[in-house]
């Protein structure tokens, strides 16, 4: 993460299928996190504090956009 800080959970893919000899398997994915990719204009700071900086200010702005859509998604009224 941005942040540097430990994760208490990350994300876990559950891929379920069988060999071709019949055996049911489950393969769990572990620490395969979504992405995004963002074009960037211009030249990249060279300065590395610069750099985190505006990626912080990127994934900040970010989470408050996800606040901000599961806030709308709870006010909507369920289907009837």
């Amino acid at each position: 993460p941005l942040s540097g800080l430990a994760l208490a959970k990350v994300p876990i893919i559950s891929v379920y299928g069988s060999t071709p000899r019949g055996q049911k398997v489950c393969l769990h994915v572990h620490g395969v996190y979504p992405s995004l990719f963002v074009p960037w204009e211009g030249e990249l700071p060279t300065c590395k504090e610069t750099l985190r900086s505006r990626l912080h200010a990127l994934g900040a702005d970010l989470s408050q956009a996800l606040a901000r859509a599961r806030s709308a998604r709870s006010r909507v009224p369920a289907p009837a």
